[in-house]
């Protein structure tokens, strides 16, 4: 289901977890959930490098302090990692009720930035600033040089096992999404996105894209369809400087850092909690968990004030929250056969029958309210009599709509 940002933003709920009590963030890097301990974790470019810990309440307390520019991390097992711009990989324990750091591992590059597993032992880190990928053997606490080609700053990198790939997107001007294969360590481009500064790329569990970036001034979230060829989706802009993503499957939500106003925002999937995302929810505002549709008009059943005839629109002339489609064209008493806003017939609609029946023969725009005196099919010459009559003579009341 594509829908634009103002469909998204009227159905959707944007958390801002800014500041509840005191603020820890500065220059928010990286951010990652942490679901066995209930709580978002996230990094600080600034202030000596910090990991700021927040629960499902706002609250901000430090998981550890002097590490470094922090920049992005992921959560392996009970272990934390942190890439940090000191050229480092450090691990640290996530349920120990003091951290320590369990691995250290010096990197030579000055643009570590990203991290992605490909479920077989190894990290995949992005050096932006030598346009390499290296790989990572965490048990031996190795690395070397994966791909050192056709890379202009790689940034944000995402492991595709389905399709057994790197998803990597790039800081500065090169604007494509692009992929490696992780046997061969072949380069190819997917999509020519037309941006800049291409941060973070996240996938979620209906393999949805969702790219951060900032070009000039304006700064996007966007989400591409798994086959990255329809045109994708602004899911929300006006954000300071965007750096990193995260998908947290559990409570099906895009968790933002924005470095620039010192925050992260949390954007909500599946807003009714039907298991059903944003993209192939067809009734996002109630619980519908099969996403039925018997008139099959795109609106789910559960939502749709037609259930079994076809309306896109979901018309409801009247709002009493039954579909103009089921409550057919005529409302009110019979007679208004010009349809206009003025229900009680007139002048005007005897008119518009006579114009019907001898002159242009044009349809009429609803043949229940033309059928003024009741008999049923198509209007005749005992509709005008009975308007004429009802207006003019007994002013005898015309009856009420089927």
């Amino acid at each position: 289901m594509n829908k634009t940002i103002a469909l998204v933003m009227l159905f959707l709920l944007i958390f801002s977890l800014t500041l509840t009590a005191q603020n820890l963030l500065n220059e928010p890097e990286g951010v990652v959930f942490d679901s066995l301990n209930n709580r978002y974790l996230v990094s600080n470019w600034r202030d000596g490098g910090s990991i700021v810990q927040i629960d499902d309440q706002g609250n901000q307390t430090y998981f550890f302090q002097g590490l470094g520019n922090c920049a992005n991390m992921y959560i392996l097992d009970t272990i934390l990692y942190v890439c940090v711009m000191n050229n480092t990989l450090v691990g640290l324990s996530l349920n120990d009720p003091e951290p320590e750091i369990v691995s250290y591992l010096p990197i030579a590059t000055s643009g570590f930035h990203d991290i992605a597993y490909d479920y077989e032992g190894y990290f995949y880190a992005t050096d932006w600033s030598g346009g390499r990928i290296l790989k990572i053997d965490i048990a031996a606490q190795t690395y070397s040089v994966f791909v050192n080609h056709d890379l202009t700053s790689p940034c944000g990198i995402l492991m595709d096992s389905v399709k057994n790939r790197l998803l990597v997107c790039s800081f500065g001007g090169n604007p494509y999404i692009q992929a490696v294969d992780i046997v061969t360590g072949a380069v190819s481009n997917i999509v020519n996105t037309g941006w800049e500064n291409l941060d973070d790329i996240v996938m979620d569990r209906d393999r949805n894209f969702y790219v951060s970036s900032w070009t000039g001034s304006v700064t996007s979230v966007h989400r591409f369809d798994s086959t990255f060829f329809l045109p994708p989706d602004l899911i929300n802009t006006g954000y300071g400087i965007l750096v990193d993503l995260c998908y947290n499957e559990r409570d099906k939500v895009i968790a933002i850092a924005n470095s620039q106003q010192d925050s992260f925002e949390l954007f909500e999937l599946d807003s009714d909690e039907d298991n059903s995302l944003l993209w192939t929810d067809n009734c996002l505002e109630k619980y519908n968990p099969l996403n039925e549709d018997t008139d099959g008009d795109g609106v789910g059943d559960s939502c749709d004030n037609c259930i079994e005839t076809y309306n896109p629109g979901q018309e409801d002339i009247n709002q009493n929250d039954i579909g103009d489609a089921c409550e057919g064209c005529c409302n009110g008493l019979r007679g208004n056969a010009d349809c206009s806003e003025i229900e009680e017939p007139d002048i005007s609609d005897i008119t518009r029958l006579i114009d019907f029946l001898y002159i242009t023969h044009l349809e009429l725009c609803c043949e229940e309210e033309g059928d003024a005196d009741g008999s049923g099919g198509e209007p005749d010459i005992s509709d005008i009599t009975r308007l004429i009559d009802y207006l003019y003579i007994s002013h005898n009341p015309l009856a009420d709509c089927p």
